[in-house]
């Protein structure tokens, strides 16, 4: 396991605040994520992150519904890296932070804060007691960590894999940064120029597609857009008055209530995923809330749909009835006002394209292929699904099959083809490129162009990418996009 050297991380790193900010979600994330929700957005206020714990916690002494913050601060004294300075102007920062973090989270219950090296706390200053004091003059409930080296050390003892793939990332002599990586890939479109025409190609419902299921501010916008439309329904045709009781004469007294619970949960739904959107950066939230709101209506639709298709639902009238077709006619417009507002959060059927359900679909995708036959442009399409993620500042990996022979594991082959043979496994890559699209919000593809064309046989990926593609399941930003002829399938 590679040791912790801050001096290698301002090197790695584009700045030096945010990798260490991103270091330290890292091992917050491995330590906590099985206790609620974490909350990273760019520039968040107070505190760089958060954890909103979704049961209780005897190890932090927390319950559901608090929150943990962590403020990192790359404080390191360039004369004894063991120390992070905290003098008036340092305790003054973390002091401005933790008020922003209060008004941010209200419910903050734990504060962690974190720097390379300890904070010293002996006479006469007590830097350490005075900022607690002042911290505890804010809010008297709250507790207060500190993580630094040796605690980061001591979290290595838990998980020695881990770990040394975290530590190998941020403190390698070879790092693998988005220069790197370009510049792997850019060899690789060189030897393709023959095949791929810059200014001849054009973008194709592939690569709106790719977009949305590697893109996550384009998938939130696009819910957005979405829950704007929902919100205008509601605003507009929303058919009871707060605390309304109805009376009915002839529908179901059952069947009215029913409707109303579903009515309302789909409501508070696009209420909910609104707040959430506002509030979280993982998309992972939402679907939960999607899946959470299918499970607690799944009996009363299927009672409703019981009772329309055996006409249970309203009473036979006496001729002529005005209340009749009164009552009638509101149940056809709840029923539309359902069909309406479903369709906007799940879709009307399963070829709706244009709902939220469908977008997070796709942006939880992790593995496309793409099948053609030869001459069909799929090495036209790799280039240009790289050079396109290139040129926005997102890391992409070109992996041509004719690279790859049959000696070897393509997983041993892809890392020697781009120089990393002794400094990086498979699953360490792996876990850099997941870091760089964490920091970018995006996935990042890691293209396999040609696998047909592996020497002497393309057989040699028959074990292998099923065992990258099971890699990659808990790796939320990356995305293995598969280029072959239809032989190959």
């Amino acid at each position: 396991m590679k040791n912790i050297d801050w001096k290698q991380l301002e090197k790695n790193s584009e700045s030096k605040e945010i990798g260490f900010e991103q270091f330290c979600f890292q091992i917050a994330y491995k330590k906590y994520a099985s206790l609620g929700r974490f909350d990273s957005w760019y520039n968040t206020p107070g505190s760089e992150f958060y954890l909103t714990l979704e049961k209780d916690s005897n190890e932090l002494n927390l319950k559901a519904g608090n929150v943990i913050g962590w403020q990192a601060k790359f404080w390191l004294n360039n004369k004894a890296e063991e120390n992070s300075p905290l003098d008036s102007k340092h305790r003054n920062e973390l002091i401005d932070g933790f008020n922003k973090t209060l008004q941010y989270k209200t419910n903050l219950k734990k504060w962690i804060i974190c720097t390379p090296g300890k904070f010293s706390n002996t006479a006469p200053h007590k830097c350490v007691d005075h900022l607690e004091t002042d911290i505890k003059n804010i809010k008297t409930d709250i507790q207060i960590d500190y993580w630094h080296k040796d605690i980061f050390l001591a979290f290595a003892l838990e998980d020695n894999g881990f770990y040394s793939t975290l530590f190998n990332h941020y403190f390698s002599t070879k790092f693998i940064g988005f220069d790197y990586i370009k510049n792997c890939s850019e060899k690789r479109l060189e030897r393709l120029k023959d095949k791929f025409d810059v200014d001849l190609y054009v973008e194709n419902e592939i690569d709106k597609h790719l977009s949305y299921i590697t893109d996550a501010e384009k998938v939130r916008k696009k819910i957005r857009l979405i829950l704007g439309n929902a919100k205008r329904l509601i605003k507009r045709q929303y058919p009871f008055e707060k605390d309304e009781k109805i009376q009915y004469k002839y529908l179901d007294s059952d069947y009215a209530k029913n409707v109303q619970f579903l009515i309302n949960a789909r409501c508070k739904l696009v209420e909910d995923v609104d707040a959430v959107l506002d509030n979280c950066s993982n998309l992972s939230i939402v679907s939960g809330l999607l899946q959470k709101n299918r499970q607690d209506t799944y009996n009363i639709i299927t009672t409703l749909n019981q009772q329309i298709k055996s006409n249970t639902y309203i009473s036979e009238p006496p001729k002529n009835d005005q209340d009749y077709y009164y009552e009638n006619n509101l149940h056809e417009s709840y029923l539309r006002f359902i069909n309406e507002l479903t369709g906007f959060v799940f879709g009307v059927d399963e070829n709706d394209k244009n709902n939220i359900k469908y977008f997070l679909q796709l942006y939880s995708q992790r593995y496309v292929h793409v099948f053609g036959s030869a001459g069909y442009g799929k090495t036209n399409l790799s280039c240009a699904v790289c050079k396109k993620y290139l040129d926005n500042k997102i890391p992409a990996l070109l992996v041509l099959g004719s690279n790859i022979k049959d000696h070897s594991s393509p997983q041993d082959q892809i890392i020697a083809s781009i120089d990393l043979k002794n400094e990086y496994s498979f699953k360490e890559l792996l876990f850099a490129l997941n870091e760089l699209g964490r920091a970018k919000e995006q996935k990042v593809p890691i293209i396999i162009d040609g696998l047909n064309e592996s020497v002497p046989t393309a057989k040699i990926w028959k074990d292998s990418l099923p065992d990258i593609i099971y890699d990659i399941r808990s790796d939320f930003h990356l995305l293995i996009i598969r280029m072959n002829d239809y032989i190959y399938n």
